[in-house]
This record gives structure tokens, C-alpha cells and sequence, in this order.
């Protein structure tokens, strides 16, 4: 006799399945740049965190990276590279995700122009990351597990 349970397909599962493009952008005194998200945002307002962005579907990550600095940041990325990627399943609004972060370390070419994504940037040392208050959880715990930044 056949069961009666029945299984959900795999595609079903994807809403709550994120891929993001995170990048470590590197200036010459390796120091890194962090956002803080408008006042506006529907999730983490005010709250500081490393460029990134979601991948849109038939996109590639590299792709995705270029688009988001671009958009957000008003500048062109130069020599991007993928250095790692991280999965974590990230509970959030009583529901958990599965995100799936992409990093790229890259630096800029061009003068930031801030998008209405955020309203402020700034320049740190890694060190100093943690001292950052209302840092978008999971930012430390991203920046150490990376591989020595070039």
C-alpha cells in the first residue's frame, strides 16, 4: 500500500533559499568599505553592512557583483575576484533562510554616489569591524571566516 505522506517538491523550498553577492571593497591602506542601509529599508534600517546584493535568476555572481556597485554605489569595481563562499541558514521575522553568500574582494574605480539604499559610507580597518554598532548580523562572523584579504 502506497504511503500517504507526501513529499513537497524540491523547487518549493527555494523562496526561502537567498543567494548573495557580498563584496569586501579594499582600499591601498587595507582598509574596508561598510554601508549603512536608509532609514527606509524593510529590513535592518540604520544598520551597517558590507555591499551586497541578491543574484537575479540566470545571473552570475560576478555579474550580479558588477550591478550591485554599480547601482548602489555609483562606481565600477576593479580586478573582482570570488575568494569564498559561505552557507548558513539565517532565521529572520520568525522564519529561517538558507543563505548562500558569495564573496568578492574588489576596489573601485570612480567616486562613490550613494543610491537611496543607503545614506552613509565609511573606510575601516578589518580590526575595527567589530566596534561598528548596529552592524546586519552575521557581518563579523562573514569577515572571519575569509581567507587572508589581498
Amino acid at each position: 500500500m502506497p504511503s500517504k505522506t507526501t513529499k513537497k517538491p524540491a523547487i518549493a523550498h527555494f523562496k526561502d533559499f537567498i543567494v548573495l553577492v557580498t563584496g569586501v571593497i579594499i582600499k591601498p591602506r587595507n582598509e574596508i568599505l561598510v554601508v549603512r542601509r536608509s532609514t527606509s529599508s524593510k529590513t535592518f534600517p540604520d544598520f551597517w553592512q558590507l555591499p551586497e546584493g541578491k543574484i537575479e535568476f540566470g545571473e552570475q555572481p560576478l555579474e550580479t557583483f558588477k550591478r550591485e556597485i554599480t547601482e548602489e554605489l555609483g562606481c565600477k569595481p576593479s580586478r573582482p575576484k570570488i575568494v569564498h563562499a559561505l552557507s548558513l541558514i539565517y532565521p529572520f521575522a520568525g522564519k529561517k533562510f538558507h543563505l548562500l553568500r558569495i564573496i568578492i574582494t574588489s576596489k573601485l574605480i570612480g567616486k562613490i554616489t550613494l543610491s537611496s539604499e543607503h545614506n552613509e559610507y565609511k573606510w575601516i580597518k578589518l580590526k575595527d569591524l567589530g566596534r561598528i554598532k548596529n552592524l546586519v548580523p552575521g557581518t563579523k562572523e562573514l569577515v572571519k571566516s575569509l581567507p587572508a584579504i589581498p
